[in-house]
């Protein structure tokens, strides 16, 4: 049955414009809701204790598998000033001043900051009172993330749009394996000192110089010898011998991953289609073979590599000639 909440909301507000409201104690607003919530099937107030959270109204801000400590504990007024004749109860600060009273400043952990963390809008992605997931998170990630990076967004600077990131995975071939555990595999949820929020280090821009210790981000996952090893049999991307990821990465101008590889998903191998390169999108051009593949940028013109010699090319030998 539909809660009597209107009837509810009237009588508060009759007993709170009236003198009334100056003598009449919790007790009996408490037993008005009690009679308001007589037709519903919702849980009767609590007269004897006069809990926030017993009295019906607010009980189920106590029930979820993750509760706040100051919920759990029924110190509403912690974050909660209490206006008792006007049962109002706005909060004692602005709701980001009102979190750092207990949490340490999240924006502490790096010189960028997260938007909403910027902004104090911590409820944006935690619930504060109760959740089913951890953290008191609304929702578990990449969901939560998509409230906001499921549209482009403008910087306000002139720099290019936030991606649609849900539009590139649902439109691509291939999506990255990371995207699976979670965006704060590879992002810090509040701050970093990396611009794109990366929680190790990464190429902030498309030029690396040199390559040391630059792709701890994506050696979290992938070994590092497939990418700077000079023996190329452990990766596909290679020409006979030559590991052409060491090609374009192990040099003093180093090539950063998603120079060719979209971090999110893309086409075969995650190859981007083009590449964003300050206002222009440069054609990538990647195509794969039965043997390897071909590609051709604004780079370079086309070249191809091939994974192994085909058959066909060897040279007789005795096992082939059958002498």
């Amino acid at each position: 049955m539909q809660k009597d909440t209107d009837t509810r909301g009237r009588i508060h507000r009759v007993l709170s414009s009236s003198v009334i409201a100056g003598v009449v104690p919790c007790l009996l607003l408490l037993a008005v809701d009690r009679a308001a919530y007589a037709q519903s099937d919702a849980e009767p107030p609590d007269v004897v204790s006069g809990s926030c959270l017993a009295a019906g109204c607010h009980s189920d801000l106590s029930r979820g598998k993750v509760v706040h400590e100051v919920v759990a504990e029924e110190s509403c007024d912690v974050c909660h000033e209490n206006s008792a004749n006007e049962h109002r109860f706005e909060m004692m600060d602005p709701i980001g001043d009102v979190c750092l009273a207990c949490h340490d400043d999240p924006a502490d952990l790096g010189g960028y900051v997260h938007g909403p963390v910027a902004e104090g809008r911590c409820t944006a992605c935690h619930d504060p009172h109760r959740s089913e997931h951890a953290s008191l998170l609304r929702e578990e990630s990449p969901a939560l993330c998509w409230q906001c990076h499921g549209r482009p967004q403008d910087r306000g600077d002139g720099r290019r749009a936030v991606l649609n990131i849900k539009k590139v995975l649902d439109e691509a071939e291939v999506v990255h394996e990371a995207v699976d555990y979670g965006c704060d595999s590879c992002h810090g949820a509040h701050a970093s000192d990396s611009e794109r929020l990366f929680n190790d280090t990464y190429p902030a821009r498309a030029y690396a110089e040199g390559y040391e210790g630059a792709y701890e981000l994506c050696f979290q996952c992938h070994e590092e010898s497939e990418v700077l090893g000079e023996d190329a049999s452990s990766t596909g991307f290679r020409d006979l011998e030559t590991n052409l990821h060491r090609v374009h990465v192990a040099r003093e101008k180093s090539r950063r991953c998603t120079f060719c590889h979209s971090p999110h998903g893309g086409g075969p191998h995650l190859t981007r289609k083009t590449v964003p390169f300050g206002k222009w999108d440069l054609p990538i051009g990647f195509t794969v073979t039965e043997t390897g593949g071909t590609c051709t940028t604004a780079c370079h013109e086309v070249r191809g590599y091939q994974k192994e010699i085909p058959e066909e090319a060897l040279p007789d030998s005795p096992e082939r000639s059958g002498k």
